[in-house]
């Protein structure tokens, strides 16, 4: 934050966001609408920096299938609960950041801390039905070493602690459910009842490096970072029975080249990353001998990898004016590919998937007394899935989980779409010589699919907000 020359600013928005439309993956809602509220700042108190910001999302899902009993199912841990009922949620979501940064000690060291806080509280609403809670606390420590004013070398360090919380229950229990225990690709065992109580909990270490370069109209920032999580899944709290494990070991590496001439402004971003996760599963035993000690571990072993890997490249070209800009364009192309695999019995399920979007911003100056301005945007582009393919190789092949949930999610991932979109932003001074500035937005987004298996899916955004 030292070599940032941030200006202090607070930054209140409440905005409102749905989505509509089958063409989603299965456990997402067909019908998606969030009301939030955010707040950040920054300020400079000359020995020390301070930013922090806090967000509130209340969502409620309609007609999601395949999940009961995890908060996000596409957060690399595949032992969940999984029916085939579709349900609505009711979820929250509560987020905390805070940053703090010093001076330059001896005109080259500077250290910081980062914080992050966030949980969530998500609610299934139809039998079997969960009450499942998140927590994840992150902290990051880090030091950078400024050899001269053009050449910074930034480290870091962080840790997370990682719990979920997932209790089942039928609110008709003269009806029981069925449910399907799921360890990847389908492969699932079947319950019938209310359902269980998992006790997710793990650890995450990670280290970063970053290299910045600043000299007249250049600048240029480095990024490498690896971190490795291990988290476990067990059954039941009276009585654990460990379910589950997954080892992800994750690597990820970005670049962006920022060029400010007198008229135009060039920004070049890339990246890639890079995600192997391993899945341990457990073969356990009951223990039924006079001195009962619960369950016993026989063996475990790694039934299942996954893998994922993406890379993006993107460039901007910005018309400079005074502090604002008059308009900016940018192209990004993407790529994501699944690869994952059950070893035994064996089974398989991968995608590759390409991106390309692109949009134009103009930003009409309408009245500098009040900065009155319109921000206008444009944006389209297209998804093209390569090509993707899911194997099942395994018993129970009539299940609800091999059947309909996999090849759904396949179909998606590999599945061709077109996208169109726009967005105004307004905003302006309260009054002459204020510095609160108030703004309103609203944005649009159209997804086609070009496969008869989906139809299209629908985005609206509105937000108010004021910043000073």
């Amino acid at each position: 934050m030292v070599f940032d020359d941030t200006r202090n600013y607070s930054d209140v928005v409440i905005g409102y966001h749905v989505k509509d439309g089958n063409y989603k993956r299965p456990q997402q809602g067909e019908k998606d609408k969030n009301l939030s509220v955010s707040s950040e700042g920054f300020m400079n108190l000359q020995k020390v920096f301070v930013w922090g910001k806090f967000s509130f999302n209340h969502q409620n899902l309609q007609d999601a299938q395949y999940n009961a009993s995890i908060t996000d199912p596409f957060r690399g841990m595949p032992f969940y609960v999984a029916d085939t009922n579709k349900s609505k949620w009711r979820n929250q979501f509560y987020n905390m950041t805070f940053r703090v940064g010093t001076p330059l000690y001896f005109n080259h060291l500077t250290f910081g801390l980062e914080g992050t806080y966030k949980t969530t509280l998500a609610a299934k609403q139809r039998d079997p039905r969960v009450d499942t809670r998140f927590y994840n606390l992150q902290l990051k420590p880090g030091v950078t070493y400024s050899v001269n004013n053009a050449h910074h070398i930034g480290l870091n360090a962080y840790y997370s602690s990682i719990k979920e919380d997932s209790r089942m229950r039928n609110e008709n229990s003269y009806v029981n459910q069925d449910y399907y225990i799921l360890y990847g690709l389908g492969v699932a065992s079947h319950g019938v009842g209310s359902g269980i109580t998992a006790n997710y909990f793990g650890n995450l270490w990670g280290l970063g490096m970053q290299y910045q370069y600043s000299q007249g109209p250049w600048n240029l920032l480095f990024e490498a970072i690896y971190d490795k999580k291990i988290e476990n899944v067990e059954q039941s709290y009276s009585s654990p029975k460990k379910l589950g494990a997954v080892n992800d070991k994750h690597v990820a590496l970005s670049t962006t080249v920022l060029y400010k001439g007198g008229h135009f402004t060039h920004e070049l971003k890339s990246g890639c990353d890079y995600h192997h996760i391993g899945g341990t599963q457990y073969l356990m035993k009951r223990d039924n001998t006079e001195n009962y000690s619960g369950w016993i571990e026989l063996t475990h072993f790694v039934r299942s990898l996954y893998q994922t890997r993406s890379a993006y490249f993107k460039y901007g070209i910005i018309k400079n004016k005074d502090d604002e800009y008059d308009w900016r364009a940018d192209v990004q192309v993407g790529y994501l590919n699944y690869d994952d695999k059950y070893i035994l019995p064996e089974s398989k399920k991968d995608s590759k998937i390409l991106t390309v979007q692109a949009d134009v911003k103009k930003n009409f100056r309408l009245d500098d007394r009040m900065n009155r301005r319109l921000l206008a945007t444009l944006t389209g582009g297209f998804r093209n899935g390569m090509n993707g393919n899911y194997i099942y190789g395994g018993t129970n092949s009539d299940y609800p989980t091999v059947k309909e949930m996999e090849p759904l999610d396949e179909a998606y991932l590999k599945s061709d779409s077109w996208n169109i979109g726009t967005s105004l932003i307004y905003s302006q001074l309260i009054k002459p010589e204020a510095r609160m500035n108030i703004y309103a937005k609203a944005q649009l987004n159209y997804t086609k699919s070009k496969t008869d298996l989906f139809n299209k899916r629908k985005e609206l955004s509105l937000a108010i907000g004021c910043n000073f």
